[in-house]
């Protein structure tokens, strides 16, 4: 197989979009975590506020790791496990086995890196979302040195 021919206008053509594109894509994925946040916070409000109005919440069908995850998505600050599970039990969550199933999925989270585990105000080991920061891998064209 021949390699293809390129001339340097075209290559130049080429770096541009792709320098273009690599901009779009890390805008469109802050949006989309602001988007998540956003929705998340918006799941709670509603939660609480059925609760204040004294309706309890429907059964929700999600797993009990993505009530976590859609719980630490929609606050900002580090939340206990207690904090957690509260928050996951106004969503609709079901948790059989109390809060050691909720640390057990928040340790796991915290491997996997998706969750900060930290101290609260009180110095209780807390847990917080981690924002998604996108790494591009094209900032480089293959077969090209560094200079």
């Amino acid at each position: 197989m021949l390699a293809p021919h390129y001339t340097s206008g075209a290559m130049s053509d080429y770096r541009k979009a792709l320098v273009s594109a690599e901009r779009e894509l890390t805008d469109v994925n802050a949006q989309i975590v602001q988007l998540q946040r956003r929705s998340a916070q918006l799941e709670s409000t509603i939660a609480g506020l059925k609760s204040l109005m004294g309706e309890t919440p429907g059964v929700d069908e999600r797993s009990l790791t993505e009530l976590i995850r859609t719980v630490l998505k929609g606050n900002s600050r580090f939340m206990g496990v207690d904090q957690v599970a509260i928050n996951v039990r106004l969503l609709g969550g079901q948790l059989p086995s109390g809060t050691a199933s909720v640390a057990t999925i928040l340790n796991r989270l915290v491997k996997s890196g998706e969750v900060e585990q930290g101290l609260t105000d009180t110095n209780y080991v807390a847990y917080k979302w981690k924002e998604f920061t996108p790494k591009l891998g094209y900032n480089r064209l293959p077969g090209r040195d560094k200079k």
